[in-house]
């Protein structure tokens, strides 16, 4: 009998030796000193967790650009968020279809890759395969002063979910980035639709470095980025990963429509390492040296620069912050 702790080892080694090398069963089963029972049993889990595995000539290899996609049904713990999904090999992006059906909340729309992915400010988001790019439809009711909150909540339920599967300790960065060791795993991009003045509907992109080899990386952003595979030094597994930050993001939107911002914040800033951090932030081509102080109950930054001017800014006035190293908490 195989505990759950020694499975899940397994797991990570068998996926590790089949994105390097393409092994039979039988040759997979002696470098992990295993019998070909329980070998069967590894591969059929790695393929329920959404790895690709390629037969070719007898031969098994794990795509790391692909998704073993299928419906995850009664394994999903929600009720609203991913009950409806959608996935393509490849789109543009799927903000776009998600925003083109926002009537329908709670629906994910995943792809492997896309052509045209964005983040912040229109900015190109590099989306190849290996990466969990996704948009999530939310319809809230909330005041439109509180939906600065949201990429905050959906960033906190996503690197609550990547510690949850992993032995990594992300941290967030206002207002939209997760970032271990210093560099960006992952950005959450919102995107608000209004119907007679009013918002009706939230799209929620969230992107994801999943199992990205450090060399795919544009050579332009490769000090800047990193991927969850190259952090861990194996293969994490696609559809444990988005259950996981699906379930979270239930969660921390119930805390939502309850109105109950305090609790969100304070378990966001539990996360970050940024308050108290010396910074610069650009405002209309401007780049302004201060000190960030605190995130607000609408989801602003308080920062006060180096004259003592206090400032509250939302998302949408700042081009860019970057915290000044050795400083803050």
């Amino acid at each position: 009998m195989v505990s759950e702790e020694r499975l899940q080892e397994l797991k990570r080694v068998a996926a590790k030796l089949l994105s390097a090398n393409a092994l039979t069963e039988e040759e997979l089963s002696e470098k992990m000193n295993i019998n070909r029972t329980l070998t069967k049993r590894i591969m059929f889990s790695l393929r329920d967790e959404g790895f690709y595995l390629e037969e070719v000539n007898g031969k098994f290899i794990l795509r790391l650009d692909k998704i073993n996609f299928h419906e995850l049904g009664a394994k999903l713990k929600t009720r609203v968020i991913g009950r409806r999904m959608m996935f393509y090999k490849e789109v543009g992006s799927t903000m776009d279809i998600a925003r083109a059906m926002h009537g329908h909340e709670g629906l994910v729309v995943l792809a492997e890759r896309q052509r045209n992915g964005r983040g912040r400010r229109g900015r190109e988001w590099v989306s190849p395969g290996g990466g969990l790019w996704f948009s999530v439809v939310l319809r809230p009711y909330n005041p439109p002063q509180y939906t600065s909150l949201i990429p905050l909540f959906s960033a906190l339920a996503t690197a609550e979910a990547i510690e949850n599967i992993t032995d990594l300790t992300p941290s967030l960065k206002w207002p939209n980035d997760i970032q271990i060791n210093g560099r960006k795993v992952c950005g959450v991009l919102t995107e608000a639709i209004y119907e007679l003045g009013e918002i009706s509907s939230v799209i929620i992109g969230i992107g994801v470095n999943n199992n990205i080899p450090h060399e795919v990386f544009p050579e332009n952003i490769r000090n800047e980025a990193t991927s969850l595979m190259e952090e861990t030094g194996y293969p994490i597994p696609p559809l444990v990963l988005l259950s996981s930050i699906l379930e979270r993001l239930e969660e921390y939107y119930k805390l939502f429509i309850r109105k109950n911002y305090e609790k969100i914040l304070s378990i966001w800033k539990k996360k970050t390492l940024m308050l108290g951090s010396d910074a610069v932030i650009g405002i209309n081509g401007e780049s302004i040296i201060g000190k960030v102080i605190d995130v607000d109950n609408q989801g602003r930054l308080v920062f006060i620069n180096t004259k003592g001017d206090h400032m509250v800014l939302n998302a949408g006035q700042i081009d860019y912050i970057r915290i000044i190293k050795g400083t803050g908490q």
